[in-house]
C-alpha cells in the first residue's frame, strides 16, 4: 500500500515494509538473481509449510540492493486445497513456529548479512519473528487437545520448551483475557506487546545479543 521509489538495501526495505504493514513473503512476487541465492546459500526449508516467511526474510537480510516494481505482471490462480485455502491445522502451527525459531537463530548472527543491522531494523526483525509465533498461536488455540499433543510431540526437548514459551503461554494468555474460550470479540490477535512475560524477556535478550 505504501510507495517505495528508491533502491534500498534489503534490511532498509524490510524495515520500511514491516512498519507500514506491507511486508509480503510470497516468493512468486519476488525476482532474484540466481547467483545471489547460490552465493548466500539460501534455499527453501524442507519439511514445513509457511517456509516463505523464512526464505523471504533471509533474502532481505542479505540483499545489498532491492527495488519495488509497482506493476501488475501476471494473474494469480487460486486453487482449492492449497496451503492458504484449506483449513489450517497442526502443520501450519509447526511451520510458523519453526520459521520463528530459524529467524531467531539468524538474528543472533546479526541478520546473516554483510553489515550490522541498525537498532530499528533489529526491532522490525523481532516484530516479524513475534508475528510468526502469534500466527502459530492463532491456529494452535483452534486445535483439539489430541492435535495439540501431537503437535508438541513433534519437537525435541529444547524446541518444546521454546514452544511453551512462545506459543502455549500465548494461548493461555488469550484464554485468560477472553474468559476461557481462547478467542477475542473482534476476532483478532492480542496486541503484539501482550506476548507472555517469559517470551518477551527472551526476545529482549535476543535484541541484546544482536547488539553485542
Amino acid at each position: 500500500s505504501g510507495e517505495y521509489p528508491e533502491v534500498y538495501s534489503g534490511p532498509e526495505y524490510m524495515e520500511l515494509c514491516e512498519r507500514a504493514g506491507d511486508l509480503r513473503v510470497s516468493p512468486c512476487m519476488q525476482f532474484f538473481r540466481t547467483d545471489f541465492l547460490i552465493d548466500n546459500q539460501i534455499r527453501f526449508k524442507e519439511g514445513i509449510i509457511h517456509e516463505d516467511n523464512l526464505f523471504t526474510v533471509s533474502c532481505l537480510l542479505k540483499a545489498d540492493r532491492i527495488a519495488y516494481c509497482d506493476e501488475k505482471l501476471y494473474l494469480r490462480r487460486i486453487r482449492p486445497n492449497s496451503t492458504v485455502t484449506k483449513p489450517a491445522g497442526r502443520r501450519n502451527v509447526e511451520g510458523y513456529f519453526v520459521c520463528g525459531l530459524e529467524l531467531m537463530a539468524l538474528a543472533k548472527k546479526g541478520g546473516g548479512g554483510q553489515c550490522n543491522l541498525s537498532r530499528t531494523q533489529e526491532e522490525s526483525l523481532v516484530r516479524f519473528i513475534e508475528s510468526c509465533f502469534h500466527n502459530a498461536a492463532n491456529i494452535y488455540c483452534e486445535l483439539s487437545v489430541a492435535e495439540r499433543v501431537l503437535c508438541k510431540s513433534s519437537f525435541g526437548p529444547l524446541d518444546a520448551l521454546l514452544f511453551d514459551c512462545f506459543v502455549e503461554k500465548d494461548v493461555v494468555l488469550r484464554d485468560e483475557q477472553a474468559g476461557g474460550d481462547g478467542s477475542f470479540e473482534d476476532g483478532g490477535l492480542p496486541t503484539s506487546r501482550s506476548i507472555p512475560d517469559e517470551a518477551g524477556k527472551v526476545l529482549s535478550v535476543l535484541l541484546g545479543c544482536m547488539r553485542k
